[in-house]
């Protein structure tokens, strides 16, 4: 009797944990204010997605020597056109996600205000300007807080929705550009953008995500870590909290902070699966990195 009560309950339990988050999922892609990456399938090849974490200024050096960049592409990230080499590579990609490209955060205000005036009035190229935000609303407020103007920018708007429902339907939700893995970490965006462009050849450089090295709490119950970018100076590097983006001030909680790393991670296997869908590599080319989703190079 027993055994017959589990095999009636199975399927409602089934129906509940899938179906019904794929139809509420689908009605949000209808109701919803969601945007269409119209640079799908735009370009093929290799690409090299230059993340900011603190092994790149080694790598930096090497990209106009080292034959493991010829004929690629790249995709940088956040403060990167700060980065004498910016101008150098010209790279076709650049991605932002984090609230501070849309609202005051002090720690790296002027770091902000330069970068967006190196996109404005020194990009004599064509660039795709990648933004992940949460609604149209702080689309708007980027656009008016970066005065961006600058012809050779496209700016490409991306939708916070991440796919539910149907394990077997994921990539290809993926695929049509109206939804995408969550992103715990501008570095989700940028593998996501190159997947869905069209590139084959995805290698990824400073992607560290070592955060966990360095944490310690104070005597504020403040949650602390050595915040380190490939573009700081070695002397710039200390112990402080870690500010709450999103509000704008405070200091994160730890089980908020450890949420959004267990997002990011997720994000990173899902990523892999979509390669393998659309058929790309993705190699993770970060010395030490804590990803455990993609091949390792040398």
């Amino acid at each position: 009797m027993n055994y017959k009560t589990k095999n009636t309950v199975r399927p409602y339990y089934h129906f509940f944990k899938y179906l019904v988050p794929f139809v509420i999922f689908n009605i949000k892609l209808l109701f919803k204010k969601t945007y269409r990456v119209k640079t799908k399938n735009c370009f093929s090849g290799k690409i090299a997605v230059l993340a900011n974490g603190p092994s790149l200024k080694k790598i930096i050096p090497l990209i106009d020597v080292d034959k493991n960049f010829k004929d690629y592409d790249f995709v940088v990230l956040n403060l990167f056109a700060l980065e004498p080499k910016f101008k150098t590579i010209k790279p076709k990609h650049y991605c932002l996600s984090d609230p501070m490209f849309y609202q005051d955060y002090e720690p790296r205000l002027k770091d902000i205000r330069r970068t967006f005036e190196i996109l404005e009035n020194e990009v004599d190229w064509k660039i795709n300007l990648y933004l992940s935000f949460p609604s149209p609303k702080e689309y708007k407020k980027f656009l008016k807080y970066s005065r961006l103007t600058n012809p050779n920018i496209k700016i490409v708007k991306t939708n916070l929705i991440d796919y539910r429902g149907y394990e077997k339907f994921r990539n290809l939700y993926y695929n049509t550009g109206f939804c995408m893995p969550r992103v715990g970490n501008v570095s989700n965006l940028a593998i996501y953008m190159a997947i869905l462009n069209g590139y084959t050849s995805i290698k990824v450089y400073g992607v560290d995500h070592d955060f966990f090295l360095s944490w310690v709490i104070n005597d504020k119950n403040e949650l602390c870590a050595k915040e380190m970018h490939f573009y700081q100076d070695g002397n710039e590097v200390k112990l402080k909290p870690i500010v709450d983006t999103i509000k704008g001030a405070g200091s994160v909680k730890i089980a908020t902070y450890l949420s959004g790393l267990s997002v990011m991670f997720k994000s990173h296997d899902r990523l892999q699966a979509f390669a393998a869908y659309k058929k790309a590599e993705i190699i993770n080319m970060t010395k030490g990195s804590m990803i455990d989703s993609y091949k390792r190079g040398k």
